[in-house]
């Protein structure tokens, strides 16, 4: 019977399949065509098109093969015909997999291997990437699609669903704040997507079991209300999502010989120099853009702190730099600040105060353009004003406790800085190309990309800029895009600074030559580090707590 709902739904549905399997096509000759520096105008415009044609593409196909033969109401044909309820649902499913999956896996496998990829690799990641979709978006809006008669009456309830998590998530944020997400805006915030992801496809199958075997309508719609407001409230401790990455990368604590220290005598408490934070600048002078920007890219927490602070500028918060001392580290690592969490003490013990840094996960390196000693790096922590204003009159106990990752640096490779290519396992794919003020190198890498890039722009001679470090603090296992197999990352290498500002010692003619030294950063293993308190008065810092 499968074999015969699957004919019946290729008949009526073929042109639209022929359609997406088409912007399919495209798609991906488009992005094939676009190169590594998008040089083909014309095939980087279709990029974007083609890109959103083709996620509205392959949710008409799910969508719509489920209509052919909706589940509720009593005015279906296929009720009183001697059809297998599981039947029905397994031809829904096999129509979606082979008119959307199928193809999309085929120009995939097509461009991994244009780009001399090996096959056996491919097609695994090819195929682990469809199922990833069919999972985690095609299955989800099957399931939404059987709780609807039609098309209009599925976008009416989609969009009652998209205010409804709107509100859930403004109530969040005006209730919690920025512990309502203990893993936003951090490096280990996919632990979250995938326990996200886990619900989403639990209440899909819950639902399309209701409807295709006891067509339970208003029990399925309720079962995707509620699994809204769970994806807004369930949020994972930041103990438990760190432990859970620390157990997969399974280096213990006494592993780890990197340590890290405040240096009591350089601390300098003030307010922070909105010239040193563009961004943090450009939010203070126009806080509403501010609030605008966060709202629209999803951090509603963001957005009402920016809200407050207009509303009540004179309790923003006061940014302190804290100088560390690193130790413990080869020249081949570093340490990520993954989170920190700062607690304020009265000279009783009591605690004051509790909560993280207010910038996410960052590397802790000496910043090579602010003249820092080696080991030397310069924390912002934000603070409530109240507390600031109470340090002027008597001295606060800081304690600092991290979350941090140990980055190592893998093997080192060579790469022409001008038009050159480079193949290895770590790295994918990569090229370069001279641009105007800067070397450009993209990696198309099949699978996951390596967290942390390390360029040096060399001359013949020897000479060389400064390294740059390109990061992307996210550990996660491999989660693929919906459209390719291939993750693309860039590092801009500066060789000529327009403002005069700084200079480089190689750039000009001397580009021909010169060649690019690169060696890729990955996590060895994660730890936590408590810094002892120290005390705080902003008129004279003094040494360390005695009593701690």
């Amino acid at each position: 019977m499968i074999r015969h709902i699957l004919k019946k739904d290729w008949t009526l549905l073929w042109p639209l399949v022929a359609l997406v399997t088409a912007i399919q096509v495209g798609f991906e000759w488009s992005t094939f065509k676009a190169g590594f520096f998008s040089d083909n105008p014309v095939a980087r415009e279709l990029v974007g098109l083609l890109s959103a044609a083709w996620t509205v593409g392959v949710l008409a196909v799910a969508v719509a093969v489920v209509h052919e033969d909706p589940i509720p109401g009593a005015e279906q044909d296929w009720l009183i015909r001697p059809l297998s309820r599981a039947d029905l649902l397994l031809a829904k499913l096999a129509f979606v997999a082979i008119s959307v999956c199928v193809p999309m896996l085929v120009v995939n496998l097509t461009h991994a291997l244009a780009l001399g990829f090996p096959l056996g690799l491919s097609l695994g990641i090819a195929l682990y990437k469809e199922l990833f979709v069919f999972a985690c978006l095609l299955l989800p809006v099957m399931a939404l699609a059987a709780v609807a008669r039609n098309t209009s009456e599925l976008l009416v309830f989609g969009a009652c669903l998209v205010v409804l998590y709107a509100a859930a998530l403004s109530v969040s944020a005006l209730t919690l704040g920025s512990s309502g997400c203990p893993t936003c805006d951090t490096s280990i915030v996919w632990t979250q997507h995938l326990l996200q992801h886990i619900g989403v496809l639990a209440g899909a199958i819950v639902i399309l079991v209701l409807q295709y075997f006891r067509r339970k309508t208003e029990l399925s719609r309720a079962v995707a209300v509620v699994g809204v407001l769970m994806l807004v409230s369930l949020q994972l401790p930041w103990r438990l999502a760190f432990a859970a990455q620390r157990w997969m990368t399974g280096a213990p604590d006494a592993a780890i010989s990197a340590s890290i220290a405040v240096d009591v005598a350089m601390v300098q408490a003030g307010l922070a120099d909105p010239a040193s934070d563009s961004d943090s600048a450009s939010h203070r002078s126009n806080p509403g853009r501010g609030a605008a920007q966060a709202l629209m890219s999803g951090d509603v927490g963001a957005a009402v702190e920016s809200l407050q602070h207009v509303s009540h500028p004179h309790d923003a918060p006061v940014a302190l730099r804290i100088p560390l001392r690193l130790s413990g580290l080869t020249p081949d690592e570093f340490l990520f600040a993954d989170r920190t969490q700062v607690s304020v003490s009265d000279d009783r013990g009591r605690v004051l105060y509790r909560g993280s840094s207010a910038r996410g996960s960052f590397a802790l390196i000496p910043d090579p353009n602010a003249g820092q000693e080696p080991g030397l790096v310069q924390q912002p922590v934000e603070l409530p004003r109240p507390l600031y204003d109470e340090a002027r009159t008597r001295p606060l106990g800081i304690a600092l406790e991290y979350s941090l990752t140990l980055m190592a640096a893998g093997t080192r490779h060579r790469i022409s800085a001008v038009d050159g290519e480079l193949r290895t396992p770590e790295t994918g794919l990569c090229r370069t190309k001279a641009m105007a003020n800067e070397i450009l190198m993209v990696c198309k890498q099949l699978g996951r990309a390596p967290v942390c890039y390390g360029a040096t722009l060399y001359a013949p001679d020897g000479r060389h800029n400064p390294e740059v470090l390109q990061c992307t603090p996210d550990y996660r296992p491999y989660l693929p895009s919906l459209g390719n197999i291939l993750t693309v990352s860039a590092v801009e290498l500066p060789t000529h600074d327009a403002s005069g500002l700084a200079h480089y010692s190689v750039g000009g003619s001397e580009l021909s030559n010169a060649y690019v030294a690169l060696r890729t950063y990955a996590p060895r293993a994660h730890f936590t580090r408590s810094v002892p308190v120290f005390r705080l008065q902003t008129a004279a810092p003094v040494g360390p707590d005695a009593q701690r």
